[in-house]
């Protein structure tokens, strides 16, 4: 019985990180003149800052031991961190909202394909019908909206969603240890990166107080909180679940644009929205073992 309240625990998690996660393009679109690497920079700078904190909180002089404890690990989950963080910013950017959330959409048939390789991790029958119908919700809508001019945008979505599969893949397999020293290393990565491509393009460091603000709550309201929410739920939600159940993500993000930004969507964009979040109910619904109770 423990075992199941944990898992349904974590399954919370999850899905309040993807609510989090989903205020992305609502948060990002108050930006005014700071390009994609400035924004990087603050953005993962001060959520460095916030995962210090916590880690400092948590083990005190212990810190040091805990970051190299499994460095391996940790390391490889940061450079998938590092891709997941770069190539959403660049691609939600260059195209809107939904076109990039819901080729996000496409991160669970990654991680089940990379859960079975490195974690050999069986997938549940009705898990793999919930990821086809996912994937189908998701083409909808990459084929209404994209065309050449978005190309870029779609191939750093596309490197987000491999970026993000690995840091889960990463999560599970060091599932008997903390897992925000990964979450650690990514920021920091994220930050060395940007802060090169600012100096060798010539990019200010120093930008708007506004622009700044803004960045700093992407790192520590909307994906710090939504991080540290998914590496603990991760540790007791299979691998190919995770990516379905922060489908929350993609469901409301273009929904809070239209809503505040007036940032429409098409017909086709809401039918693919309807399909995604169908496949996470049906997914999550099954998993608690709910139609086998009424069996």
């Amino acid at each position: 019985m423990s075992k199941r309240i944990k898992y349904k625990t974590g399954v919370i998690l999850v899905l309040v990180a993807g609510l989090f996660w989903s205020l992305f393009g609502v948060i990002i679109r108050q930006v005014q003149t700071a390009n994609t690497w400035q924004i990087l920079f603050y953005r993962c700078t001060s959520l460095f800052f916030l995962i210090t904190l916590i880690l400092l909180i948590r083990y005190k002089s212990e810190f040091r031991n805990v970051i190299f404890r499994s460095l391996r690990s940790d390391i490889l989950g940061g450079i998938g961190l590092l891709f997941a963080l770069v190539g959403s910013v660049i691609s939600i950017l260059n195209t809107t909202v939904a076109n990039t959330l819901f080729l996000l959409a496409i991160t669970p048939l990654f991680t089940a394909f990379l859960a079975r390789l490195f974690l050999h991790e069986k997938i549940k029958s009705h898990t793999w019908i919930a990821i086809s119908v996912a994937i189908l919700g998701s083409m909808i809508i990459v084929f209404d909206e994209v065309n050449l001019q978005k190309s870029l945008a779609c191939f750093f979505a596309i490197i987000s969603a491999l970026g993000f599969s690995y840091f889960t893949i990463m999560l599970r397999a060091g599932q008997q240890k903390d897992l925000l020293p990964s979450v650690w290393f990514g920021s920091a990565f994220t930050v060395i990166i940007s802060a090169l491509v600012c100096v060798f393009f010539g990019y200010r460091i120093v930008i708007s107080f506004w622009d700044m603000g803004v960045s700093v709550m992407l790192g520590i309201f909307q994906i710090g909180i939504g991080l540290v929410c998914y590496t603990i739920g991760a540790v007791v939600v299979p691998a190919a679940q995770l990516g379905l159940l922060v489908m929350t993500e993609v469901i409301l993000g273009p929904i809070w644009v239209w809503i505040f930004l007036g940032e429409g969507f098409s017909a086709s964009t809401l039918a693919g929205g309807l399909l995604v979040l169908s496949a996470v109910t049906f997914d999550v619904v099954l998993s608690f073992g709910i139609f086998n109770r009424m069996e």
